[in-house]
């Protein structure tokens, strides 16, 4: 989408894509949680010369106290990445709340050197409940 009537001497562009993002690369964060939860975060980001690449977290799936849920709706996906995605920070709302807890925050993924990160349950206001121990991390680029 150009601001402009043409395209000569417009240099101003606004790229719009879906809230899918399938045109970005798919990474995925696999996560085991202490207490048998599992999680998989699907993110997409695209590509960029000069800024933070463009990016979505387009889904997440697992199990959280027993009970498995899947998460699509853009607005129960929140995702804050730091400097280029190289710090990666995200929460999960579930549709319903899974034994007091809304969600579950995942903090400080990092895809390269992969450490552990943070995690924890949350309240229905985004809010630490309890932590909980992340007992392994794989990423995936495809």
């Amino acid at each position: 989408m150009y601001f402009c009537a043409g395209t000569e001497d417009c240099g101003v562009a606004l790229p719009l894509t879906s809230c899918s993002y399938e045109t970005g690369r798919l990474h995925t964060h696999t996560l085991e949680l202490a207490g048998g939860g599992e999680l998989e975060l699907s993110l997409r980001i695209g590509e960029s010369l000069a800024s933070t690449e463009p990016g979505a977290f387009t889904g997440a799936t697992g199990s959280w106290g027993g009970q498995a849920f899947s998460q699509l709706d853009y607005f129960k996906l929140i995702y804050v990445p730091f400097h280029h995605h190289f710090q990666r920070n995200f929460i999960v709302l579930f549709d319903a709340p899974i034994g007091g807890a809304c969600g579950l925050r995942v903090s400080n993924l990092d895809p390269f050197d992969l450490p552990a990160g943070e995690a924890a349950t949350v309240d229905c206001d985004l809010q630490d409940i309890a932590k909980v121990a992340i007992e392994s991390h794989e990423h995936t680029a495809k």
